[in-house]
């Protein structure tokens, strides 16, 4: 029996991970017919999916909800032109529904990226909703029945379109899109004017005024004005009827970090019902938040520097190393922040078992790097220098 790809196996044990996490309100589920959805192509209010679907020469379609200024964005459209080029009979649209998305600025990005496919405006984020999209970029592939063959990052894309567009009608995929949270329109009519003082109302923080207990926040800076006001109309977002636009104030509170769990801990006090669920829920996940790679406190001195940075120096300062050896050190150490970044996500979205996984696995290959680095006489030399010192500092435990 043929063994699969590493990618399409991938997929197939993404797929079995548990929930769909599309599956938010009537948002489209993977492997299943989603509906006939409004697309912003064409003149008046848009062309359906079935009739692009239909069309001579269509064998897929994929949407990217997308931004014009996320980093997450920006890195994926540096890869999507040759990926746009060498599928052919996938129609590519790509969509923006953030505010301050203008139709100037999609043009000058567009030219700038080299972005040849249809890029559009998502108006109020009418697309993005109904597709249960969260974070951009999130990329979407329906076949020509009109079933969502993929929902993902564009890392994952690929194999299942291939599948498509090769005639295979079983092959699905999902994967879990990391990127930034979407800034959705205010509806016409709605939201605050610009320069607009935001103003304190029972369980929100006035801007400039950290309530009480500010500093239980373990050292952590306090927030600005600027992102006080934010933390304001995300709470009160929270109340929202819309199941996405509450989510995705969840996701955007979280992203502020520790220095909201005060301001969170105020309004759970004065908060009732589901809301206060909501808020107990996001206090708890953000005191989890700011933990190290091996579950202890996650530890970053004055000087800005994590786990890795401190281990780096720690060797260089107690061993003898050649600028070789201090370069390879260096590339180690930058790759690991990187794999314990990923990492991070998996249990920020949910995905515990995973998570531990690569913890774990994060653990094993800081030593391995070492191992790959230094001699066995500086090894032996590092490990004495930890045992004196205590567990505290050891390879691959909780500082």
């Amino acid at each position: 029996m043929k063994r699969p790809s590493f990618p399409i196996l991938v997929l197939f044990l993404a797929a079995l991970g548990g929930a769909d996490p599309s599956a938010a309100g009537g948002a489209p589920r993977v492997g299943e017919a989603g509906p006939d959805l409004l697309l912003p192509l064409g003149p008046g209010e848009g062309t359906r999916l079935s009739a692009i679907l239909a069309a001579p020469g269509v064998k897929a379609v994929v949407i990217d909800v997308t931004s014009t200024t996320c980093p997450y964005s920006r890195r994926a459209d540096g890869k999507l032109p040759g990926l746009v080029r060498k599928a052919k009979g996938a129609l590519f649209l790509s969509v923006y529904p953030g505010a301050g998305e203008t139709a100037e600025g999609l043009a000058a990005y567009g030219k700038q990226a080299g972005l040849e496919h249809r890029l559009r405006i998502d108006p109020g984020g009418r697309l993005a909703r109904a597709l249960g999209a969260e974070v951009t970029p999130t990329f979407y592939l329906f076949d020509t029945s009109g079933i969502l063959r993929y929902r993902g990052n564009l890392a994952g894309l690929s194999p299942v379109l291939e599948a498509v567009l090769g005639g295979d009608a079983v092959l699905t995929g999902r994967t879990i899109p990391a990127g930034c949270t979407i800034r959705w329109r205010a509806p016409e009519g709605g939201g605050r004017k610009p320069g607009k003082p935001e103003s304190a109302s029972p369980g929100r923080p006035k801007p400039g005024a950290p309530p009480p207990g500010a500093a239980a926040a373990g050292g952590v800076p306090p927030l600005s004005d600027e992102a006080l006001a934010w933390l304001g109309k995300l709470l009160s977002s929270l109340g929202s009827g819309d199941e996405l636009v509450r989510r995705s104030a969840e996701a955007a509170i979280l992203a502020l970090g520790r220095g909201a769990l005060p301001h969170l801990r105020k309004a759970r006090e004065t908060a009732r019902g589901p809301a206060r669920a909501r808020l107990g829920d996001l206090v708890r996940r953000l005191e989890r938040m700011g933990r190290g790679p091996f579950g202890s406190p996650r530890r970053i001195d004055r000087r800005g520097r994590d786990f890795f940075d401190v281990q780096r120096e720690f060797i260089e300062r107690r061993l003898t190393l050649t600028e070789d050896q201090k370069k390879a050190l260096e590339e180690a150490m930058a790759r690991l922040k990187k794999r314990e970044a990923d990492a991070r996500r998996l249990m920020e979205s949910g995905e515990r078992k995973a998570a531990r996984a690569a913890f774990e696995d994060l653990r094993r290959q800081l030593r391995k790097e070492l191992e790959s680095i230094l001699t066995e006489e500086q090894l032996r030399e590092l490990d004495r220098i930890r045992r004196r010192m205590g567990p505290r500092v050891r390879p691959g435990r909780d500082r």
